[in-house]
Parts: C-alpha cells; sequence; structure tokens
C-alpha cells in the first residue's frame, strides 16, 4: 500500500511540536519503499559535489541541468550514474551528491505522509538506525 502504517502511539517523539490534527487525515501513514528510487519535489535549485564541496546553481529547466537529468535516467535504468563535476572534474555517482531538501536518489525511501515537521536532527537519527545515508525531501502533492 502506497500509503503505509498508520502513526504509532510514539509518533510524537520524532516532531517538533504535535497538534494532532495531522492524525485526522485518511492519508497519514508512513511508507517504506525500496529500489532504484528518485526522491524530488518541484524546488530543485542546485546541487553540490560531494567531492570538493562546490555548490553548483542549477535551472532544472535549462541546458544546466542536462547532465544531471541524464545520470538520473541512468540510475533509473540502472547503469553507471556518475556525474562529473563542472568544478574538480572528478566523476561521482549520483547517490552521493547533495540536492539539498529538493531532491535525492538512493535505494530506500520512507514516505511520511502529511506529518508535522520532524525534529532536528531525525534524518542523522535514521540513518544512524539504518546505515544508509538518509536525506530530507520536503514536497507537496
Amino acid at each position: 500500500d502506497d500509503f503505509g502504517f498508520v502513526p504509532g502511539l510514539h509518533a510524537s517523539s520524532i516532531l517538533v511540536i504535535d497538534t494532532y490534527d495531522w492524525r485526522r487525515f485518511q492519508t497519514n501513514g508512513v511508507a517504506i519503499r525500496t529500489g532504484r528510487i528518485i526522491e524530488a519535489s518541484g524546488d530543485w535549485e542546485f546541487s553540490k559535489c560531494p567531492h570538493c564541496g562546490v555548490r553548483i546553481e542549477i535551472d532544472p529547466l535549462s541546458g544546466d541541468a542536462a547532465p544531471i537529468n541524464e545520470a538520473l535516467e541512468a540510475f533509473h535504468e540502472g547503469r553507471d550514474s556518475g556525474l562529473e563535476c563542472t568544478k574538480c572534474g572528478v566523476r561521482t555517482e549520483l547517490e552521493y551528491w547533495d540536492f539539498g531538501d529538493a531532491m535525492a536518489v538512493g535505494d530506500a525511501v520512507v514516505t511520511f505522509w502529511n506529518w508535522p515537521k520532524h525534529k532536528e536532527g531525525f534524518s542523522e537519527q535514521l540513518s544512524e538506525i539504518s546505515g544508509l545515508k538518509c536525506a530530507l525531501v520536503r514536497g507537496k502533492i
């Protein structure tokens, strides 16, 4: 089921503030998916090289985004998704690039449908528990 599991008794423990209003929504579950996943919102503006740390401003609708779009397509198809940094020239797999809270690429996603804001550091906690790199992607449908 795409809407996942209902919130548990301790759901409030990971929230900044829990007004309980969000619990009235039919879609308020936690969904876990695995596979080759590209999770993106509509606010993609930059990418950050994992090797040199340079922040590259990107207009997703311009030609600037073409190499990233090609790497995303390759990742989705299971091919080499390496992306070469325009600053340092090092080619690194797309999963290691930082796209802020606008996009993440990886092998698993946890979706919190209609949940309020999580406490600071929650992504890091989830990463520590799972042993996986975790990134927060914010978006609204």
